[in-house]
């Protein structure tokens, strides 16, 4: 019922919902603004495709299915999102080309296998999203997009860009590769031409010349970068090639570490030690323990780490970060004892996010005296029967339980969250509990309870999983992370 008066309201209002075939046969003659059309299957799509539409439809997202056919009907589009379509072929993708006063074409998780040279006509594109779909290449063409600011085509399979992406020198942000498998693409020459942007990832430094890496030094708007590193010595000269020119990146503050950590020549460079002096740290594969060169640094305020142990020398590592206020620590293995969090140090944490099978966390009295929000990614396994603690937590505002929903019913996963449930009820402030269930789709189920004084409020909603992409795509929260893919698979292993 409420579906239908939303509905009812903002077609009214010329903002359109998703609206089916017969939604649409009672309303195209509407000159909508913002159209969304549901077609769930191709006999929709025929009658879809056989209405006259208004010719003031300025942004249009279709999900299901789509074709040529039902896009000739607006020409005039500046926005178009076919994200996870069906259908597309490659003449549609052609036909698409022709509509040349889009701004913004997202045909990201579609099947296209190839974005045809024509995309070249589209000058007044300036956002364009082909991420995850089975394209190879980049044509040359895409060098005449010369008003594009955002090109995403991360977890494609590209693995090369062409030397005329060199001329698009208003991009921003330049997103490819795929930093969770470790997969970056070649920076082609003359890439120190392309001056706005601030957003760069994943390149791998095995496949660059010397001469492109040290064109980095010419971004001066650079802001956030991904990096394949090698750990191997006879790449230590790449290696060193690249911390030389962002070294000189004033404006750097995020930089994504795609690599094991030995790192055996780069990890004791003084050029390394000063280069994670920033605002952010991730590091992609797992650490035996968290990398002593991180140790007193002063200006690491997010870390993003994935380590097999943390112990008491780890433990010290971190809290002594001065300026860490988000840490997130993925476990690779299933602790075998308890991790303790002392009153001593996280003197600036606010959030804290640990991605376990399951919680082996313990807060003693004083314990990260401003944290606010605590996550826990959990998975199948055994219930921990000690309390962990919350209570001490003075600061906290909110906790978020995050799992898979075949795991709901795993009976540590339930243990787990009546233990939160009943910890968050004792706590002294206000409490958001958030209980987020992921099903296979990404689609994230999330039921909220807050507690006060023994009362208890609830309501539940459906999200959509994603990635936090703030300006593009790098920089992650931690509640963003939440609900990402993290670790696959943890083993309990003896010390």
């Amino acid at each position: 019922m409420m579906h239908e008066i939303l509905k009812a309201i903002a077609m009214e209002e010329k903002f359109a919902p998703p609206l089916d075939d017969i939604d649409i046969s009672s309303a195209h003659s509407v000159n909508f603004r913002h159209l969304s059309i549901d077609c769930l299957d191709s006999e929709n799509l025929i009658n879809l495709s056989s209405m006259a539409f208004d010719g003031g439809v300025r942004s249009l997202t279709v999900f299901g299915h789509a074709n040529q056919f039902l896009l000739r009907h607006f020409k005039g589009a500046r926005v178009l999102d076919l994200e996870g379509c069906l259908s597309i072929a490659r003449a549609d993708v052609e036909y698409i080309c022709s509509m040349v006063l889009l701004k913004h074409l997202c045909l990201a998780k579609t099947d296209i296998t190839e974005l045809p040279p024509q995309v070249g006509n589209l000058q007044y594109l300036e956002g364009l999203d082909v991420g995850e779909t089975q394209i190879t290449q980049l044509p040359a063409d895409i060098g005449k997009l010369q008003h594009l600011k955002t090109l995403d085509a991360r977890k494609s399979r590209v693995k090369d860009l062409p030397d005329e992406i060199v001329q698009l020198t208003r991009l921003v942000h330049l997103l490819i590769g795929d930093s969770e498998s470790c997969e970056g693409v070649k920076l082609p020459d003359g890439f120190g031409k392309m001056i706005s942007l601030e957003q760069l990832g994943t390149i791998d430094l095995r496949k660059c010349s010397l001469s492109s890496l040290k064109e980095l030094v010419e971004l001066p708007h650079l802001k956030e970068i991904a990096v394949v590193l090698s750990d191997e010595l006879e790449d230590t000269r790449m290696n060193d090639a690249l911390l030389f020119s962002l070294e000189k990146s004033t404006k750097l503050r995020s930089l994504v570490v795609c690599s094991d950590f030995r790192l055996n020549a780069l990890q004791s460079s003084t050029k390394y030690k000063y280069l994670i002096c920033r605002k952010k740290l991730t590091v992609v594969r797992s650490s035996l323990k968290v990398p002593t060169v991180i140790a007193g640094h002063l200006f690491i305020g997010i870390l993003d780490i994935r380590v097999c142990k943390l112990e008491e020398d780890d433990l010290k590592i971190l809290r002594e970060l001065p300026r860490l206020q988000n840490l997130i620590v993925r476990f690779a293995v299933l602790p075998t004892k308890m991790i303790c969090i002392s009153r001593e140090g996280f003197a600036k944490v606010e959030s804290f996010y640990v991605d376990c099978r399951m919680p082996r966390v313990i807060f003693e009295e004083g314990a990260m005296p401003k944290l606010e929000h605590l996550a826990l990614k959990l998975y199948g396994g055994s219930a921990s029967e000690e309390h962990m603690g919350i209570k001490h937590l003075l600061n906290l505002q909110k906790v978020t339980l995050h799992y898979a929903k075949w795991y709901a019913t795993n009976k540590g996963v339930k243990e787990t969250t009546d233990a939160v449930r009943k910890e968050a009820k004792e706590h002294q402030n206000e409490i958001t509990l958030c209980i987020a269930e992921e099903e296979k789709n990404g689609t994230c189920n999330t039921k909220t309870e807050i507690f006060q004084e023994n009362r208890v409020a609830s309501c539940s909603r459906m999200t959509e999983t994603e990635e936090d992409t703030q300006e593009g795509g790098l920089h992650q929260s931690c509640s963003a992370i939440a609900s990402c893919s993290g670790t696959n698979e943890i083993e309990e292993v003896a010390e």
